[in-house]
């Protein structure tokens, strides 16, 4: 989506915001692509889902 930091090639255009997703525990979180940065975390990730070691009931 259009907004955050501007891009350094074409500051006149809107920068961009990702929504990315952690391939480990799900979490989903805003990034400001241009100004590397997070914005906001939408949906706290579970630590459970991303430790290998732990076992299935």
């Amino acid at each position: 989506m259009d907004g955050g930091t501007p891009s350094p090639w074409r500051p006149e255009q809107p920068g961009r915001i990702l929504d990315l997703r952690c391939g480990a525990c799900w979490a989903l979180f805003r990034w400001d692509y241009f100004g590397s940065r997070l914005i906001e975390i939408v949906k706290e990730g579970d630590p459970a889902a991303a430790d290998p070691l732990k076992a299935d009931d």
